[in-house]
């Protein structure tokens, strides 16, 4: 635990333990690493999550800064029923049958562990994403502006996994 809430491995180990206990309702993968090395873990949450489906997918970050891990708690406190309520729950099952939900509850492991707003470059991810018209004027179909070219790796492994899927919607908790 980091300040009582759950750190990078104990959620590595959570996401393992849901895989094991759900393989026909969950996938967990890495999407990137932290400065330090730490993975940055998703869980994807889809009825039958082998099968491609056209789904909106919807996507949870949670704790940009290292130093608000509530929202880390919420997406896995969320994650958890939806994996335990799919099939006895009305609302979940129809979530999870018409809907691709992905779930980021630790963006920031280095800050958590250091616990500080900013990663270990002393960079606050939330200001660290392009600003359209600003760094780009194109569109993520021109390639831009996933250049990873001076982004901290949490940002540039962020924007890689988002470009990578086609989500309409999107929530970050912050505290």
């Amino acid at each position: 635990l980091v300040n009582n809430y759950r750190s990078n491995p104990e959620i590595e180990a959570l996401f393992t333990q849901y895989a094991a206990a759900y393989p026909n309702l969950c996938r967990v993968s890495q999407v990137g690493t932290s400065v330090q090395g730490r993975p940055l873990w998703v869980i994807k949450l889809p009825s039958n999550p082998d099968i491609a489906a056209d789904k909106p997918a919807v996507r949870y970050i949670a704790t940009i800064h290292g130093d608000e891990p509530i929202g880390t708690e919420m997406c896995l406190k969320f994650t958890a029923k939806l994996l335990t309520q799919y099939g006895s729950n009305a609302s979940v099952t129809s979530l999870l049958d018409n809907t691709v939900v992905w779930i980021m509850p630790l963006m920031n492991p280095d800050g958590m562990e250091l616990k500080t707003r900013r990663n270990y470059q002393s960079k606050d991810l939330n200001r660290e994403f392009p600003v359209y018209g600003i760094d780009f004027t194109g569109t993520i179909m021109d390639g831009e502006p996933l250049g990873d070219t001076g982004r901290p790796p949490e940002v540039a492994a962020v924007m890689r996994w988002c470009a990578s899927e086609t989500f309409v919607l999107s929530a970050n908790f912050h505290a």
